[in-house]
Formats: C-alpha cells, structure tokens, sequence
C-alpha cells in the first residue's frame, strides 16, 4: 500500500500522519527526531514482512522544512 508520512506541528505538537492515495488522512504514533516535525513529507509503501508492518522510503518530497 503506497502512502505519503507528514511529520509536522499542529498546535505545538508533534504529530505525524498517513496520507493514501484517496487523500485520506489518519493519525499515526512514530517517533521522529524533533527536527523533522519540521514539515517532513516522505513518499513510501506500507508492506507485511516478517511478521512485521514496515515503511519503506521510495522518495524524500520535503525534508525537515
């Protein structure tokens, strides 16, 4: 499944969301480094592997800020 990661402030917070590819939008718990609560934007796809969920990183859109 192909999703974009936000990882931004809102209202002084850090959070970091999923975006689909039907543009919708759901909170995620990951830690980042603070700095890239910065409007960090990365492109990936959510795959099962090894009894495991885990991201990979296909494209870099935004980079803390």
């Amino acid at each position: 499944m192909r999703f974009f990661i936000l990882a931004t402030k809102h209202k002084g917070n850090n959070i970091a969301i999923v975006i689909d590819r039907g543009y919708r939008i759901n909170k995620i718990d990951i830690e980042f480094p603070d700095d890239y609560y910065d409007n960090t934007l990365l492109d990936g796809e959510l795959v099962y592997y090894d009894n495991e969920w885990v991201y990979y990183i296909h494209d870099c859109i935004a980079w803390c800020g």
